[in-house]
């Protein structure tokens, strides 16, 4: 009976940390797309 527990627990340890590393992905990419945009904003507002 406890195997299931363990096995459920570990299943849902794998489950979690592929959610949070595809999750920490998409921030990433947010995050370098933000800065991007503020790069090129910040250019077109020097040589204006």
């Amino acid at each position: 009976m406890e195997l299931i527990y363990i096995f459920l627990a570990i299943l849902f340890l794998i489950i979690f940390f592929r959610f949070f590393v595809g999750l920490l992905r998409v921030v990433i990419k947010l995050a370098i797309i933000a800065l991007v945009i503020y790069f090129i904003y910040q250019g077109v507002l020097y040589f204006m």
